[in-house]
């Protein structure tokens, strides 16, 4: 049964993860993907297909490029 709670937290933490990132990805204003040479659809996408790794990329590589556009 203790096997079942860990498998459990580790697919929470991996949706919860893939949630952030996804909405995160979504709420990003057009002209920031634009001026990051980025695709906001294909962001979305691999963080929800990809929940982990996906999610990771996008958190630590793509979100600081991102927010270090100036939002307009």
């Amino acid at each position: 049964m203790a096997a079942f709670g860990v498998f459990f937290l580790i697919w929470l933490a991996a949706l919860v993860l893939m949630a952030w990132a996804a909405i995160d990805a979504a709420l990003v204003p057009d002209s920031a993907w634009h001026e990051a040479d980025q695709s906001k659809i294909v962001w979305v996408l691999i963080s929800v297909f990809l929940p982990i790794v996906g999610a990771l990329a996008y958190l630590i590589a793509i979100r600081p490029r991102l927010r270090s556009r100036p939002q307009v």
